[in-house]
Formats: C-alpha cells, sequence, structure tokens
C-alpha cells in the first residue's frame, strides 16, 4: 500500500512519461529526453523534478512547447 505522497508521486511520474511517449512517439528517445538535463528546466533533467507538482507541470509545460514548436 502506497501512502498518499507516494501515489501522488507515482502519478506525476505515469503524466509525464505518457506525456512524453505522445510527444516524443517512440518510448526510447521519450526516456532518453526524461533523463537528460534540459536547458528549459534550468539544467535539470526532467525525471529529477517530477517529486513536487511545480517541477512536473513545468515538465508537463517543456513538452507543450515542444509539441507545439515553441520550444527554446
Amino acid at each position: 500500500v502506497l501512502s498518499s505522497e507516494e501515489s501522488a508521486k507515482l502519478l506525476r511520474l505515469a503524466r509525464a512519461v505518457g506525456r512524453a511517449n505522445e510527444v516524443f512517439e517512440d518510448p526510447a528517445v521519450a526516456l532518453h529526453w526524461l533523463k537528460t538535463p534540459n536547458a528549459a528546466l534550468s539544467g535539470a533533467s526532467p525525471l529529477s523534478i517530477l517529486d513536487t507538482e511545480i517541477g512536473a507541470e513545468s515538465v508537463l509545460d517543456t513538452l507543450g512547447r515542444i509539441e507545439h514548436g515553441v520550444y527554446a
């Protein structure tokens, strides 16, 4: 049984992985992106900041910008 905090973290991870798979259309590419430091996330890897809701929202926002071609 997971605590509510653990459940929330797992949900954030699942959302981010699912969204990355949608955006990159390749699970291997999505996983690589999630593990790689990213300038748009202040040099942090997306996976490393999913432990907070704010971090997860930043990851999802970055994925949205990539999808729409406004990623810098």
